[in-house]
This record gives C-alpha cells, structure tokens and sequence, in this order.
C-alpha cells in the first residue's frame, strides 16, 4: 500500500507542475495531445529515475507505470490524426506532411513500452533505452 501510495504521490505532484505550462492552450485537439504527452511523460519520469537510480527499484511501482505507458503509447497516432494549431503547441507541422514517419514512431514507443520487462532493475534500464530512443526519435523530427 505504502508504494502505491508514492507511486499516486509522484505522479500528482508531476502533473500539477505541468498543468500550469498548458494552461493557456485554446484548441482543444492540442489540449488532447499535450495531455497525451503529459500521461507518457509522467510514466517515463517514474521509470527513468529508477533506471538512473534516482529512486530506489521497485518492481511493483515500475510494473504500474510500465503499464501506464503502455496504454497512453496505444493513444499516440490516434491523438495527432487531426491537425490543429494552437501558439502553445511544440507540434510541428511536419507530423501531417510526413505521417508515415510519424506513426513509425509512435509504434516504435508501443513496442518499446510492451517489451519493457519490470521484474528487474536491469530490465528497466534496457526497456527505457529502448522508449528513451523512441521518443527522441520523434521529438527530435516532430517537436519545436
């Protein structure tokens, strides 16, 4: 109980900081995504501090947000099929110009986050690698 309880704790307290960056977000489309973005992010935080040995392993608390990310990873090509604008957005444009790559990566995340083996510190490392990969991938060509 006494992890799950850390586990909610970390995750509130991540949100709450970004919460305030998208607040200003008019279009809700890149509401949707940012928060997409947010559920992933607050994921990886938790398993890449275990993997950087910020926080101490545990493999309950990684399996949950294994798991979370897992689930919001399914959400990514579906969140950006429709293209919206909004001043607050880091998407570029390119996403729709080149929505195959785009979508590669997004299933280059869903698998990273599906193989992703909790039961050992180790395997966190290498399973974060693999997102870690995955998302700078994307980020690098798709984000601002």
């Amino acid at each position: 109980m006494q992890r799950f309880i850390t586990f909610s704790a970390a995750v509130l307290l991540m949100g709450s900081s970004v919460a305030a960056v998208y607040a200003d977000v008019a279009d809700p489309t890149v509401k949707a995504w940012q928060d997409g973005m947010k559920e992933l992010r607050q994921s990886s935080n938790i398993l890449g501090d275990m993997a950087k040995g910020k926080s101490s392993f545990d493999a309950e608390i990684a399996a949950s947000a294994a798991s979370a990310l897992k689930e919001e990873a399914k959400k990514v090509a579906p969140l950006f099929e429709a293209k919206a604008t909004d001043p607050e957005s880091e998407a570029k444009s390119s996403i729709w110009d080149n929505w195959e790559a785009f979508t590669s990566h997004a299933t280059d995340l869903e698998v990273a986050s599906a193989q992703m083996d909790t039961s050992s510190l180790a395997g966190v490392r290498e399973g974060m690698q693999a997102v870690g990969a995955a998302c700078g991938g994307c980020h690098k060509q798709f984000k601002e």
